[in-house]
């Protein structure tokens, strides 16, 4: 029978040491490559299965995993280690899972919105202006349509591309207001489409 107990920097079998995701998470934010590699291999399973449950689509589960993985790369000098390393990679993948069903949600809710995105943000051939006018005339309207504290919250999430807390800073108003102006603006423009049969 092995025998396995915890200590306070680890996790020991027989002689052998197993470094705990908290010394790991700190060896990472010093460049570890290998640190790196190892919590790689303890939590890439066990996070694809979450987002899995999570999603039931096999193939959103890999972007969604790849993006916890970047987020944590990212967010690892911000670790703390008071904290436990598996329930702060377990909030990147929950906040993942949950921006990739926004965006789902946005995309099925508001049909065209890259259209608009893409008129937008680039020049448009008269050629293809012809080809899209009629849907980008009706989704622009849609979103015209709006108030314009709901229009202005819309415009800064989804085209800007800004966080909720970024667009709380630049309008000056709590988080909590933000994300009540962006689910009254995504309702109505859903109302506005379904009305119209868009």
């Amino acid at each position: 029978m092995e025998n396995w107990f915890v200590y306070n920097i680890g996790v020991f079998k027989g002689g052998d040491v197993l470094v705990s995701d908290e010394e790991l998470a700190l060896q990472m934010q010093i460049g570890s490559e290998e640190a790196l590699e190892e919590i790689v291999k303890r939590y890439h399973g066990p996070i694809h299965v979450y987002i899995l449950r999570m999603s039931s689509d096999y193939h959103a589960t890999h972007d969604i995993v790849q993006d916890v993985f970047i987020k944590m790369c990212r967010g690892i000098r911000y670790y703390k280690p008071e904290l436990p390393f598996r329930a702060w990679l377990y909030s990147i993948a929950s906040n993942a899972y949950k921006d990739y069903q926004k965006k789902a949600y946005v995309r099925k809710v508001i049909p065209g919105l890259e259209e608009i995105k893409y008129c937008l943000s680039t020049t448009v051939t008269p050629e293809e202006t012809c080809l899209k006018n009629y849907e980008r005339t009706r989704i622009i309207e849609a979103v015209n349509s709006l108030s314009d504290i709901y229009r202005e919250t819309l415009i800064l999430r989804y085209y800007e591309e800004l966080k909720l807390d970024e667009i709380a800073n630049a309008l000056k108003i709590p988080t909590g207001t933000v994300k009540s102006r962006l689910s009254k603006a995504l309702s109505q423009l859903k109302q506005i489409f379904s009305a119209k049969e868009f």
